[in-house]
């Protein structure tokens, strides 16, 4: 128990740390942003905005299941390399989308609420798949089973992170590969770490 409660503590520590991070880079003033455009074909749904939330929440009860305590810190290793990559990105190369315009009756409120928190601003690459991806992987290697319902589940979610045309497609590539890459160093460090002890 004392367990869990401190990998809540630190969970928590980290996601506000980053999200202060996130939060600072996404209302900065006096920066140029070089406008992106989202393709054509790309469909605006804002009712899926509660599935797109619910992505970035659930990956938190699945780290804090890891068994391993070393993957555990695997993990949250991925999320600060994966972050720190992308952050730069933002930092170097700010980018701008607009969204649609549209009336948010009682259907689309909540992505009413995202629209008017979270400045249109940090489009290349996409951050908000970085923990999804790092605690699927991890949770994966634990339970190879669970990876036939949470793949299918991330792959729907990275759909509605284009559908509520909160980045494009290419910006969710980008975002996915930077993931595994931080995934790959978390890794590899985690093992090198070992084979000193």
């Amino acid at each position: 128990m004392k367990r869990l409660i401190f990998r809540f503590i630190l969970l928590n520590l980290l996601g506000m740390g980053l999200m202060a991070v996130y939060w600072s880079i996404n209302h900065r003033t006096g920066v140029e942003f070089t406008p992106v455009l989202m393709p054509e074909w790309a469909p605006f749904w804002p009712l899926l905005a509660l599935p797109y939330l619910a992505m970035l929440i659930a990956p938190l009860p699945l780290i804090l299941a890891l068994q391993d305590q070393g993957r555990f810190y695997r993990s949250l290793g991925a999320v600060v390399a994966g972050f720190t990559m992308i952050a730069a990105i933002w930092i170097l190369f700010p980018t701008i989308m607009y969204r649609p315009e549209s009336e948010f009756g009682w259907q689309t409120q909540v992505y009413g609420l995202i629209v008017e928190l979270d400045e249109p601003v940090n489009i290349l690459p996409c951050g908000h798949i970085l923990w999804p991806i790092v605690a699927i992987y991890f949770f994966g290697q634990e339970r190879r089973a669970s990876l036939r319902w949470l793949v299918p589940i991330l792959l729907f979610g990275m759909v509605t992170v284009v559908t509520t045309w909160q980045h494009r497609p290419v910006d969710v590539a980008l975002g996915a590969g930077i993931s595994l890459v931080a995934i790959w160093l978390s890794e590899r460090v985690g093992r090198n770490k070992k084979q000193k002890v």
